[in-house]
């Protein structure tokens, strides 16, 4: 008896590191332009890896941007949408969302959307989700800020906002602007010029960080609740209790950063240097992918982003893949 007591208790240890190991599916999604003689299409890639090792690399799916529309970014983790409203003519019954999870085609109608409908995939929400600016009536100039409210008539604030970008740059801007609260905005009169928006219609000056003209002026906040304010390739960190900024290296979460003082983009995880050259750095856990391509007079074409880099933290490498394409953009992370 003692023995077949001996032989279970074996058996039994012997297999639980089988039953407790588990497989992690993580997968970049990206999006292209095939090259093609008549047709306007774009195209889905999906970088597999498991384990935090390359597995696969496949296409989802390709649109005919001329009916269908473009395709954005992940909504709600987990599906692709295109947008045709920019297409002459277009039908909304023309408009794709593919299902990451089981990749497959599916009836937007089916899918609950946050608030109120797939129209708030574009609009920027208060933490309480009661207000709202939409993202598409922020140009780069404006003198009327409109904030929706629920239950009540639209916020009119009155005042003038700006962004702008270098002359040579083919990006309009877009009006960068963050809620801070529920009550509060953070945005700008000009590049470097922070203000803060409050909901009785006060604009007051905040803070005044060196800035000159930008591309892409932005706000954003890191998973670790940093508040980050982008301008002339560099990022500040933001203390918006204390009133105060540190330049940092560009933030990119989950360890990686990126200094874009350099002559080529040049990429860390943590204090390591792991690499460099690149546009359009998105990060997880673990790994960092970046768009390339052939440099032109030290700036990077849009015809050329045909290089997707993809670094692993378990692998300590970097693996490169190439599109027969041009305009090759991250459009997220997504995990099984």
């Amino acid at each position: 008896m003692g023995k077949i007591l001996f032989l279970l208790i074996l058996m039994t240890y012997s297999f639980l590191p089988i039953f407790s190991q588990t497989t992690e599916k993580v997968s970049l999604i990206t999006k292209y332009y095939p090259d093609h003689p008549s047709l306007f299409l774009q195209r889905v890639v999906k970088i597999e890896f498991l384990n935090g090792k390359f597995a696969s690399r496949k296409d989802l799916f390709t649109v005919d941007v001329d009916i269908a529309g473009e395709i954005r970014g992940l909504y709600l983790d987990r599906y692709l949408l295109t947008d045709n409203q920019t297409v002459f003519g277009w039908k909304p019954e023309d408009e794709k969302t593919f299902d990451l999870q089981t990749e497959e085609f599916v009836d937007r109608k089916t899918i609950l959307f946050k608030k109120n409908g797939i129209g708030d995939y574009f609009k920027i929400f208060s933490p309480d989700g009661k207000k709202s600016i939409d993202f598409e009536n922020l140009p780069e100039k404006l003198e009327v800020l409109k904030i929706s409210i629920e239950g009540r008539e639209d916020l009119l604030i009155y005042g003038k906002f700006a962004a702008t970008v270098a002359g040579r740059s083919s990006i309009r801007p877009s009006l960068p602007l963050i809620w801070i609260d529920s009550e509060r905005i953070l945005t700008q009169r000009e590049n470097g010029d922070l203000v803060i928006v409050t909901l009785d219609s006060k604009v007051s000056p905040f803070l005044k960080l060196p800035c000159d003209e930008d591309d892409f002026p932005r706000f954003r906040k890191t998973r670790a609740g940093k508040l980050i304010y982008s301008c002339s390739g560099r990022e500040y960190r933001i203390d918006f209790e204390n009133r105060t900024f540190e330049r940092i290296r560009n933030d990119l979460d989950f360890g990686f950063s990126v200094d874009l003082t350099q002559k080529e983009s040049v990429y860390y995880y943590g204090n390591e240097e792991i690499g460099s050259g690149g546009i359009d750095s998105v990060a997880f856990e673990g790994f960092l992918a970046v768009i390339s391509g052939k440099q032109r007079n030290g700036m990077f074409d849009s015809n050329d982003l045909n290089t997707i880099k993809i670094w692993s933290l378990k692998e300590k490498k970097w693996h490169v893949f190439k599109v027969n394409g041009s305009d090759a953009e991250i459009l997220g992370w997504y995990k099984e």
